[in-house]
């Protein structure tokens, strides 16, 4: 979650937007695959005494290249807030595995954007290999967008460890009945 003061002027009542992604292939909180559907939830408050009149809201990457965008027609009371979603695909990340973006409001007929790019982390296509077992097939599971073998999976060299302790003290247990 980031929240940021837009842009002011003597025009622009001041409002701080807070911008949340919400991914439907999520690992964490704040990590989405790339071609996913995204939901952008927003949340305006007027931080001014006079209301102020929403006519637009769109989230832009860095390069202001439209990622999700709506017409929300409203006026938001003074210190109050406004909620809305905006949705869209993820789009490629902007560098390494971090999209860069901005929110934008279309507020009083002028449109102010965030002034400092905000980041998303986005898991690139080229490095996913699947999101659900299924893709994997029967031998595999999937475990971090990554197709895996089920013989090795985490919990398996737990497992052998476990048996072959076993195994020894069983050994341990009748040399020592040998002995007697």
């Amino acid at each position: 979650m980031v929240s940021v003061v837009l842009g002011q002027s003597a025009n622009q009542p001041p409002f701080q937007a807070t911008v949340i992604a919400q991914c439907s292939a999520n690992i964490t909180e704040n990590l989405c695959v790339e071609s996913a559907p995204i939901i952008w939830n927003v949340q305006i408050s007027n931080l001014d005494d006079s209301p102020i009149n929403i006519s637009g809201m769109f989230i832009m990457d860095t390069a202001n290249i439209l990622l999700a965008g709506d017409q929300v027609e409203g006026i938001i009371p003074p210190e109050q807030t406004a909620d809305a979603q905006l949705k869209g695909i993820v789009p490629p990340p902007t560098r390494g595995s971090t999209l860069y973006y901005q929110f934008c409001a279309l507020v009083d007929g002028k449109i102010s954007c965030d002034q400092s790019p905000r980041s998303l982390v986005v898991m690139p296509l080229t490095e996913v290999e699947c999101v659900q077992n299924a893709t994997c097939g029967q031998s595999a599971a999937c475990s971090n967008f990554k197709c895996i073998p089920k013989q090795s999976f985490p919990f398996f060299p737990v497992m052998n460890f476990v048996f072959g302790l076993v195994i020894i003290l069983l050994l341990l247990r009748l040399s020592n009945i040998k002995h007697k």
